[in-house]
């Protein structure tokens, strides 16, 4: 028929008529082709329908309909599979039908990324799979229900080759049971969709019939074998009331009852067995209903004594209509038997209870303890008794760890393995695993009951296994050596960023590319030969190279190679890379340093030597026989004592024991030496302790000849001394010349008696005075360069207070730090000091003063000084300053200041004294 309405297509393209007849034509074709496909589908679904109904099992039936949709899809590359639903809600694969090229690289990319054969129904999905329609789907990452990432799904479809998905959820509305999915890489069309939509619906009812009737059965026939074997009477009855299976205690008790009145709807039955008519309305209508064995009839007299009461508990569908009844009497030997067996399982359960090893426990949502074995007290070290009635959250090594515990209970119901640390008594951390679960959850019983087992020795264990292998992780990566770890075949396996600087390698991943027997540059280095000589004998290997990596980057390196044993066999090599390129070029510095230091050694004009601690030479250089007269052989191997003197020999033992004790790691010191002639030698020796492994071994010294130097410093040492004499009595005939003068002075003042020329004449005498007390300090001075400020002063004001009639009435106050200066300095500050003292006695003070003071200061800092004079006298007024014929002493004070100071001066007056102050840099403080 398909092929006859092409043909007539083809007749009229080819034909003369009209457009509008041509067009009613086709549409008329169209019509039949639809009522052809219709007719095609309902034939398929009849058949499909049909072939389904001679499969036994669910897998067989999705087996079967995978391969014959296969058959209707008919596209060379497509994959349709299907996948089970297990009890975890995860999707289990079972088959693929279709393309053996899309499934051969399908089950590459599972292995490829470690796609496990179960995966996990997505939450967002869930709502999908359940409403049994044929969705058509965005990419395969809905497949795979968002378990991989867009662009995983992406890649996953470049491989594969394909761009349109579909999926369907066989389900009763409220679990699924199985998947079905197509992956294609054309879109199918509408009619096959239609059709695949029809025929998964029928599979999926039949599905469901076939899911819930498996269970029915298999629930049937497991409580069958059950009840047969225990003492309770148990049969089950048809909706219609009629027995369907009773158990073999069953059958006993109702041995009496003739078999076609066993009808639970029979008014006869009923009655026998004391029911009402009420009861059985009850029961039609769903409600379960008790039976008492006191109202069976005496026709079961014999029998019903065993039994001691039952029910009649009508079975429900999900269309809320009865199905079955199950009628239930229970024995009195299976009474006892439980009681017994419950005496028994209490028994068990207190020899468990007192001597498990884990902690049983029982426990409200608060954290009250209702039950606790007594094994708690090796865990947390009190009797059981003393936990009773507690908060558990006081044990918790952090309370706030309950809080988590208690989301996970309520969240799942129970726990599995979950870790808490307590602490003991003891201040101890003991570490648990709890197993838990919530008991009567909302009611006023609800608990959580569980155990506590200790793993704190585990821990301890697990910790030192994490500890070693982080530290076995940290010295790979951290490793000052370049580490490489290989396989038989020259894969790299691992390695370390020092290789990977050593290498000037980019990154571990570029690196990985590499194959070590294949590498030219490791062929030519010869690393690549060492590490099959190592895979072939086990060998440890050490050796030297130079390397030219991948990368361009040359280096010196040293190499150790060992085998990595694996049940007996080499598995592994583990190369390590030390980079002594610096070391390298190092070692040719020292060798160069090594020829320098042995032209130093050998031509050098200091004598270098090291001897033992006894001051026996070890070593000397050449140089010892130009010096001593003596042979190079003489001189090693030879005592100290032999070429120096007693005195030196003493001192040079002293140095040695001196560095001996640590008071000193380097000494220098002098010592007389006679050559092979007896000429006598002046020896600067230098002398040091050497070290091995932190400990002294021997000394180490240098001795330069300072004969003729020491020639020259004592010629100079004379010199300075006639100098420095010169120097004294040069000071000392000024200062005597002086004293003459002021005499001579002294003399004219007694001579005449004009006050005006006496003043002037004490005034110069004062200023002299000052002038010869440098002179006198000088000479008196060991130092013969400078002289101390304080002396210099007080002598100053002795002499001055000395030669006025109101000395014996002023006190005097200095203030003087420690500054010396030249005779530069101390003449002009000499006289300014010398100038101010004048002032205060002969115009400060008058005789009718009861206190006259003055008071002179002298500070530092660095080189900057200051001075600061002042007296407590009547003080001058200011316009003085400006005439010159009235303060010629000022005028004197200030040119000193500043011409011979090159400093600053200032003075201040009035009617409590006189301030003078001076602040200049001073060429010697």
């Amino acid at each position: 028929m398909k092929d006859l309405l092409e043909e007539i297509r083809n007749l009229l393209n080819g034909s003369e008529l009209c457009e509008d007849k041509i067009q009613l034509i086709n549409e008329k074709v169209d019509f039949l082709e639809e009522e052809v496909k219709a007719h095609s589908h309902t034939k398929t679904l009849v058949e499909f329908s049909r072939e389904l109904t001679k499969s036994k099992s669910l897998e067989d039936i999705m087996s079967f309909a995978v391969s014959k949709m296969s058959e209707f899809l008919s596209i060379d590359e497509s994959l349709l599979f299907f996948s089970t639903c297990m009890e975890d809600e995860t999707l289990e694969r079972k088959s693929f039908v279709g393309s053996k090229k899309i499934e051969k690289t399908l089950l590459e990319i599972f292995q490829e990324e470690n796609i496990p054969d179960r995966i996990p129904i997505s939450p967002a999905q869930k709502s999908a799979v359940l409403s049994n329609t044929l969705y058509k789907l965005p990419s395969m990452r809905t497949i795979m229900m968002d378990n991989i990432s867009q662009d995983t799904a992406i890649e996953w479809e470049e491989k594969l080759g394909v761009s349109h998905f579909y999926g369907y959820g066989f389900s009763n509305g409220e679990h699924l049971l199985a998947t079905f999915g197509i992956i294609s890489k054309v879109e199918i069309k509408p009619s096959i969709f239609q059709l695949f939509e029809t025929l998964l619906n029928l599979l999926n009812t039949i599905i469901v019939q076939k899911a819930e009737s498996e269970q029915t059965i298999t629930l049937y026939n497991h409580m069958t074998r059950i009840l047969d074997i225990s003492h309770y009477a148990f049969g089950i009855f048809s909706k219609n009331g009629n027995l369907l299976k009773g158990n073999e205690t069953f059958t006993r008790l109702f041995s009496v009852f003739p078999a076609h009145a066993l009808n639970l709807h029979h008014k006869v039955f009923y009655n026998e067995i004391g029911l009402s008519q009420s009861n059985i309305d009850d029961i039609k209508k769903g409600y379960a209903i008790n039976i008492d064995p006191e109202n069976f009839s005496s026709l079961f007299e014999d029998q019903i004594s065993g039994f001691t009461g039952g029910n009649i508990t009508p079975v429900i569908t999900h269309k809320n209509e009865v199905e079955y009844y199950l009628l239930f009497m229970i024995s009195k030997a299976e009474d006892f038997r439980l009681l017994k067996s419950m005496q028994l399982q209490e028994e068990k359960y207190q020899r468990i209870f007192h001597y498990i090893q884990d902690v049983y426990f029982e426990i409200n949502f608060e954290g009250k303890i209702l039950e606790m074995s007594p094994s708690i007290e090796k865990y947390l070290s009190k009797p059981r008794e003393f936990f009773i009635g507690k908060n558990i959250l006081q044990f918790y090594k952090d309370p706030e760890d309950r809080k988590d515990y208690l989301a996970e209970l309520s969240k799942h119901g129970k726990v599995e393995n979950y870790r808490i640390d307590f602490r003991n008594m003891e201040g101890k951390v003991v570490h648990c695993i709890t197993n838990a679960s919530l008991v009567d959850p909302g009611t006023e019983n609800e608990r959580i009951v569980g155990s506590l087992t200790d793993f704190s020795e585990q821990y301890k264990i697990h910790q030192q296994i994490v500890e070693s292998e982080s530290k076995l992780r940290s010295l790979f990566d951290h490793s000052p050596l370049g580490i490489l770890i290989c396989d038989t075949h020259g894969k790299i396996i691992d390695i370390n960023q020092r290789l990977l600087a050593i290498l000037g390698s980019p990154s571990k991943d570029e690196t990985r590319k590499i194959n070590i027997f294949e590498l030219q540059n490791l062929k030519e280095s010869g690393i690549a030969d060492e590490i099959r000589s190592c895979l072939n004998t086990g060998d440890n290997t050490v050796f030297e190279t130079k390397y030219n990596s991948f990368w361009g980057k040359e280096a010196y390196a040293k190499i150790f190679i060992n085998p990595i044993i694996v049940e007996d066999e080499t598995s592994f090599v583990i190369l390590m890379a030390e980079d002594i390129t610096e070391i390298k070029a190092i070692d040719i510095k020292l060798q160069e340093t090594r020829e320098r230091l042995k032209d130093i050694y050998e031509k050098t004009n200091d004598l270098i030597y090291t001897m033992d601690f006894d001051g026996n030479f070890t070593s000397v250089n050449p140089i010892g026989e130009k010096w001593l007269g003596y042979k190079y052989d003489e001189l090693q191997n030879h005592n100290m004592r032999q070429f120096i003197s007693l005195d030196s020999a003493k001192r040079a033992a002293e140095n040695i024991q001196k560095k001996l004790r640590g008071s000193s790691d380097h000494t220098s010191y002098e010592i007389e030496a006679f050559t092979r002639g007896g000429q006598k030698m002046i020896l600067e020796v230098n002398s040091f302790l050497r070290y091995k492994d932190n400990k002294p071994i021997e000394v180490f010294g240098i001795a330069r000849d300072i004969t003729e130097r020491k020639k020259h410093e004592e010629f100079i040492q004379t010199s300075l001394l006639e100098k420095e004499a010169l120097n004294k009595e040069m000071h000392h005939r000024v200062k005597n010349n002086l004293q003459m003068i002021i005499s001579l002075m002294k003399m004219h003042q007694k001579k005449r008696g004009n006050d005006q020329i006496n003043h002037i004449l004490n005034d110069i005498s004062q200023k002299i005075l000052a002038i010869s007390a440098v002179h006198e300090d000088f000479y008196f001075s060991n130092n013969y360069k400078e002289i101390p400020f304080k002396s210099y002063f007080e002598t100053l004001l002795i002499n001055a207070l000395e030669n006025t009639d109101k000395g014996k009435d002023v006190t005097s106050k200095l203030d003087i730090g420690d500054i010396n200066a030249d005779i530069d300095t101390a003449i002009p500050i000499g006289l300014i000091v010398s100038e101010l003292i004048h002032n205060s006695l002969y115009h400060a003070f008058s005789e009718d003063m009861e206190k006259m003071e003055i008071r002179i200061s002298m500070s530092s800092i660095g080189k900057h000084i200051k001075l600061i004079y002042s007296d407590n006298g009547s003080g001058f007024d200011s316009t003085i300053l400006e005439k010159e014929d009235q303060n010629s002493g000022i005028q004197l004070i200030k040119m000193l200041a500043e011409n011979q100071l090159d400093g600053t001066f200032n003075i201040e007056s009035g009617n409590q004294g006189t301030k003078v102050q001076i602040e200049f840099t001073g060429r010697k403080v």
